[in-house]
């Protein structure tokens, strides 16, 4: 089961819950699954031996943004 963290993210003033340890500059980053496309995704294990940037960003699609 992953760690739940509180109190450390808000949505519109709204508390959100985070799952996962809280990472830190130089910390190896755990393999995770994030959405491509509707249909597709990706782990970190995809990009094996391979530079990678990761940079993310909500939804654009939404009423946050």
């Amino acid at each position: 089961m992953a760690q739940e963290r509180t109190g450390v993210a808000t949505l519109k003033g709204s508390p959100l819950t985070l799952l996962g340890p809280e990472l830190k500059k130089g910390d190896k980053a755990p393999d995770f699954r994030l959405n491509k496309s509707l249909v597709d995704s990706v782990t970190l294990a995809d990009f094996a031996g391979k530079v990678k940037l990761i940079s993310v960003v909500p939804s654009i699609d939404t009423g946050v943004c």
